[in-house]
């Protein structure tokens, strides 16, 4: 590798004894384990996929604010005195 720039990345403890583990059980640098995972992150499309993830998530959120708006509705209504019927 010709350069490299240093970055500091903040994982879960659970991940990052993840992390420590395998590159323990290889032999590597846990470096070496982060820049392979991004390389075949890049390569398989991660881009997209995260992408794909943000516009599912979002559109989501669409509908939960539909959702909520609908439950807010439903439960004025209920608090409502109704008319008994006769029977």
């Amino acid at each position: 590798m010709s350069s490299v720039e240093k970055i500091a990345v903040s994982l879960p403890v659970v991940e990052a004894e993840r992390l420590k583990a395998f590159a323990k059980r290889i032999k590597v640098p846990r470096s070496a384990v982060v820049r392979q995972a991004l390389r075949v992150f890049f390569i398989k499309g991660g881009e997209d996929l995260i992408r794909e993830q943000y516009a599912r998530y979002y559109a989501g959120e669409k509908q939960r604010e539909e959702d909520l708006k609908l439950a807010h509705a439903m439960s004025a209504l209920s608090r409502k005195s109704w008319p008994r019927s006769s029977p």
